[in-house]
């Protein structure tokens, strides 16, 4: 984030965007600010407002709108709303979200001190695996899973964000990428992936991404560890992932083979589909008795979150914050307020166990704020002054 882009955000708040009234900011990435706004009727949704700088550059003003129809094509409750898409006055493309509050499982394993409970991930996990399937039966190949796209809601829903750089399989060709042109975050990229590989990308793509992602929320670190992005992505390019287990010998056997089988180099020795893989966990019997949900600890809130740039030639994306918004839908001429949720349920008894600080200790700092490989959601042009981390995503 630049400085005449904050300065750019903040001259907006108390301003009117259509019918929306803006109060605040609560993120700004390369490609656009998300700010929560309240509807004339009184509504509180999110707008995520397009950076004047590049309002007008055709590719990027469609790559922006895209992730809307891209996510509600999905159409599951764990997935993020989409509601509208219009412009500003300046000529800004801003789309209409469903607000949401809560924190991403990257923040609250961050916040718990480094790692989630078994319970918690295979039960998350089976969750996400859940949206997952809906995608997947809609040809939808999200790319950019990982614990900073997923949200665990106040209510004890799992979201899923961000379908900026998503996929959409048909008939054996992918819309919207380039081959040889590797989309993601290398920390959780698949082999096939890392390669730019993108016509053999496809359902087995993501299932590999969401073992990486119960890796480290269960062992406080990446798959492959690394210095810098590029050695990163020549890991995850070139070498078997780890077994888990010899990274968290704790783990029950029937949770590591699942995740080890998940993180195959090839993916014709993972399962071969989410559904096969959530009911290989469901098996295991591991995760949270009903009810499901996780305790959520109560959250201060959190000021706006700025977002750093890499040095690369493409832009970064907006990664969610721990305390973010991202869009509900406006009231109803009759006064509903209803948004498309997961069920509510009682949260258990008591939290999961916080990890030791020994554990907490080998968690890479660099899992803060991430960005994304040639993200076509929030992109800008990269500043050399800040350092890229293999867990940022870049082109």
């Amino acid at each position: 984030m630049t400085s005449s882009q904050n300065r750019a955000a903040e001259k907006r708040i108390g301003t009117t965007i259509g019918k929306y009234t803006v109060e605040s900011v609560l993120g700004i990435g390369g490609m656009a600010t998300v700010y929560r706004a309240v509807h004339r009727n009184g509504h509180a949704t999110a707008l995520k407002v397009l950076h004047a700088a590049i309002a007008f550059d055709d590719d990027l003003r469609s790559r922006f709108v895209r992730e809307a129809y891209t996510a509600n094509l999905i159409a599951h409750p764990g997935v993020v709303q989409v509601l509208d898409d219009d412009e500003t006055e300046d000529g800004s493309v801003y789309l209409v979200l469903e607000l949401l509050e809560g924190e991403t499982l990257d923040a609250r394993a961050d916040r718990l001190g480094g790692t989630l409970s078994v319970e918690e991930v295979v039960t998350l996990t089976c969750d996400l695996l859940l949206v997952l399937e809906a995608a997947h039966s809609k040809s939808i190949v999200h790319r950019d899973l990982k614990p900073a796209n997923l949200m665990l809601t106040n209510d004890g829903s799992l979201k899923v964000l961000d379908f900026g750089i998503a996929r959409v399989q048909r008939e054996g060709s992918v819309s919207s990428t380039e081959t040889g042109r590797a989309l993601g975050t290398p920390a959780f990229m698949a082999p096939e992936q890392a390669l730019g590989k993108n016509q053999e990308i496809d359902a087995r793509t993501d299932l590999w991404a969401v073992a990486a992602t119960m890796f480290s929320l269960l062992s406080a670190r990446f798959v492959h560890e690394s210095e810098n992005v590029a050695s990163m992505m020549v890991a995850a390019a070139t070498k078997q992932a780890p077994p888990v287990s010899s990274i968290n010998p704790s783990l029950p056997d029937g949770l590591a083979k699942v995740i080890d089988r998940s993180l195959a180099f090839d993916k014709h020795a993972r399962f071969d589909s989410a559904r096969a893989m959530r009911e290989a966990l469901e098996a295991l019997g591991l995760g949270l008795p009903v009810p499901r949900r996780p305790q959520r600890l109560s959250l201060q809130p959190a000021p706006p979150r700025e977002f750093g740039v890499l040095d690369l030639q493409f832009p970064a994306t907006l990664a969610p914050s721990a305390q973010t918004a991202v869009a509900s839908p406006p009231a109803t001429a009759t006064g509903s307020n209803a948004a498309t949720t997961l069920p509510s349920v009682a949260p258990p008894a008591r939290e999961p166990p916080i990890p030791s600080p020994a554990a907490a200790s080998q968690r890479p700092p660099s899992r803060a704020p991430q960005a994304t490989l040639a993200s076509e959601r929030d992109e800008v042009v990269r500043d050399s002054k800040v350092a890229a981390s293999p867990a940022n995503e870049f082109e």
